[in-house]
């Protein structure tokens, strides 16, 4: 039976005018029309960020595509108190930019608004003025952006043909700055057509139709990009990889969130992320597939997707000792278009106090003064809790040698961060790794101090194969408790990014059991 649609006209009696304002669907949006509302799902500066550059322009990510028409300085506004700011209003992708005329005075709070008066493609307003604020510090943006993670990595092999592309950037960027003429595709000397789309810290190439098989492609990232102040990379990023022989068929899947399913006493000034076991499409990363609920009442907030990673987070802290529900749903795509293949539901209950307490490095690899550290390693640091992904970058996690910043991409999955070398380090030489004081938790609290440490490279890289050395429940044990989670333990540091629920499993018999990591535990 097909479901019912409602279609309501409001009819303006004393205008003796008539407007549509929309559908009311019961189901899905068969012969309805698109029945569901734009939102904000990102902006930059953050809601109640603090010593924002005083040069920075201002940008607001939706959940889906906008009237351009419709985003203009009337729709999108920054006051300074009761004083509006003059500057322009640009739309791209899924993103509108503000642009002020001057830089903004230092040490001042301002408040920035998307009103009602933007709509979707359909004509749907969103549902309320979206408002947040944010007080600049006292000097401009001077620093340029980096590339901080891109999918495919550099070197891939066996790339499924399907794929789109991504790269992850350090900071928010100026979305007129990233498209087809700074983000390109190659194959030789052969550019890919296809198109670019900038979500949060996150650009999309996706190419026009499938790419060839066994194939070497090469993805650039060029000086021309720009963060929101105008400083554009420092260089050129470049990387490499090579298709395989077959397209990805296979659903993506949660395998890490934060906070952990039926966890109690969880901080009012949390956020809630969700680790995917592959990289996905940014653009269906939103509030739209990513919800969280008190009982039937939504929480407002941002999604931003970084890595492997989305959080949400809510516009006002949590209630205290209250249940709530997250959902990943099946809108949620990977890179080759592949959905979840069921909505990922947990739910946490929150405490009585916020949480004030600095997160640690607890594990780091290689280890503080390791020698022989094989050439073609990379490095990982593991936080005592869950962090923020966006504060989980080259900028917070780097690596020198003797003060000659080393090069890589870095991506944060479960507890871990992974630093990966561009290239291969140099022989018989002294490295000097550190995470700054930039690298946040969920509750935006920052470590007490820099971590650093420091390693020698050997004269060979790694070949050798790691084992499993421990597992728990033991194999073959009997009487195990029916709420047990199951452990490996390794022979040494694994990539974060290859442990997930593709890689280890659980199976009754046939049937397998859904679960997600916390730490180094399937739970």
């Amino acid at each position: 039976m097909r479901h019912l649609k409602v279609c309501t006209l409001l009819v303006a009696a004393a205008l003796l005018s008539v407007f549509m304002i929309g559908c009311s669907c019961l189901g899905d949006d068969e012969g309805c029309g698109d029945c569901i509302g734009p939102a904000v799902t990102f902006v930059s500066p953050a809601n109640l960020a603090v010593n924002v550059p005083i040069n920075t322009a201002l940008t607001a990510t939706f959940s889906k595509a906008m009237s351009p028409a419709t985003l203009n300085t009337l729709t999108f506004t920054l006051d300074r108190g009761a004083i509006p700011v003059t500057g322009t209003v640009a739309y791209a992708g899924l993103t509108a930019t503000f642009t002020p005329a001057a830089p903004l005075l230092p040490n001042t709070v301002y408040t920035a608004t998307i009103t009602t008066g933007a709509k979707d493609l359909a004509g749907r307003p969103i549902a309320n003025n979206y408002v947040w604020v944010f007080t600049t510090g006292a000097a401009p943006d001077i620093t340029a952006p980096t590339v901080t993670f891109v999918s495919p990595a550099n070197l891939a092999v066996n790339v499924p043909n399907n794929t789109a592309v991504t790269a992850t950037f350090s900071e928010a960027m100026l979305p007129a700055t990233i498209s087809t003429v700074t983000f390109t595709l190659d194959q030789g000397a052969l550019p890919i057509a296809g198109t670019v789309v900038y979500a949060g810290l996150t650009a999309t190439f996706t190419p026009a139709a499938p790419l060839l098989f066994n194939t070497v492609y090469t993805a650039t990232i060029t000086t021309g990009a720009q963060d929101l102040a105008g400083n554009a990379l420092a260089n050129n990023f470049v990387w490499t990889f090579t298709t395989g022989a077959a397209p990805d068929t296979t659903p993506p899947t949660v395998t890490f969130v934060s906070p952990a399913n039926l966890a109690a006493n969880v901080p009012v000034n949390t956020a809630v992320t969700a680790t995917f076991s592959e990289a996905m499409l940014p653009a269906t990363i939103s509030t739209a597939t990513f919800t969280l609920y008190n009982g039937i009442v939504p929480v407002t907030g941002t999604v931003v997707y970084a890595g492997l990673t989305a959080t949400f987070t809510p516009s006002v802290p949590l209630l205290f000792n209250t249940v709530y529900t997250a959902t990943i749903t099946t809108g949620a795509e990977d890179l080759a278009g592949n959905a979840l293949a069921n909505n990922f539901v947990w739910a946490f209950t929150t405490g009585a106090a916020p949480d004030t307490t600095a997160p640690t490095v607890t594990f780091i690899s290689p280890a503080n003064f390791a020698t022989n550290v094989p050439v073609n390693t990379a490095l990982t640091a593991t936080f005592s809790e869950a962090m923020d992904p966006t504060t989980i970058n080259t900028a917070t996690f780097t690596l020198d040698q003797f003060g000659l910043p080393v090069t890589g991409t870095v991506v944060y999955a479960g507890l871990t961060a992974t630093l990966t070398p561009s290239v291969p380090l140099l022989f018989n030489t002294n490295y000097t790794a550190r995470v700054t004081l930039g690298a946040e938790d969920l509750a935006g609290n920052t470590l007490a101090s820099d971590f650093v440490w420091t390693f020698t490279t050997g004269a060979a890289p790694d070949t050798t194969a790691p084992t499993v050395t421990f597992v728990s429940p033991a194999n073959l044990a009997t009487n195990v408790p029916v709420n047990t989670a199951v452990a490996a333990t390794f022979s040494e540091a694994m990539d974060p990014t290859t442990i997930s629920t593709t890689t280890f499993t659980l199976y009754n018999g046939i049937a397998r059991y859904r679960g997600g990591w916390q730490g180094n535990i399937y739970s």
